[in-house]
């Protein structure tokens, strides 16, 4: 009787592991990027934010889209005047359409699984979808899983 104890996952073998590793030894890291691209464009992945006004005495939850294409985290102007975030700068950004558009930024505390950080965030249009970007992210210390659409907590990173 074998007592060895399986290493895998419940529907997991060595022969399904295998597999696997060889199809992903087979990709270039163009082809692999691709498929994560694609992966990550075919679903939507959102997630809640809390986002706080800096005195702490406001704050609201919105579901934001995850962009890490975005730079900066975006949320209509009108959520963050009721939050009562301030512009402090102003900053030209690059939609998709590639012509450059000014907005607002002032400062926020964002909040998801419970972490927080103080970040930028973009006064959007009004009726704008919320984004979130890859400095609040990153700030945060999040990641995304685009296999499972979700986010996860980054433990390594560029120095």
């Amino acid at each position: 009787m074998n007592n060895a104890k399986n290493l895998f996952p419940p529907g997991w073998d060595e022969e399904r592991v295998s597999s696997v590793i060889e199809y992903y030894d087979s990709r270039t890291d163009d082809e692999l990027a691709e498929e994560i691209e694609a992966a990550f464009k075919d679903k939507a992945h959102t997630c809640t934010i809390r986002l706080d006004s800096m005195d702490g005495e406001r704050s609201l939850e919105i579901e934001a889209m995850v962009d890490t294409g975005a730079s900066y985290t975006i949320v209509p102007a009108n959520l963050l005047r009721d939050l009562g975030v301030e512009p402090i700068d102003k900053i030209t950004l690059f939609p998709a359409d590639g012509h450059p558009v000014q907005y607002d930024i002032g400062q926020a505390i964002a909040t998801i699984n419970d972490r927080s950080i103080h970040t930028l965030v973009v006064f959007g249009d009004d009726n704008a979808r919320a984004l979130l970007g890859a400095y609040t992210l990153e700030g945060l210390r999040l990641a995304v899983d685009p296999a499972h659409g979700r986010l996860i907590p980054a433990t390594t990173a560029w120095a």
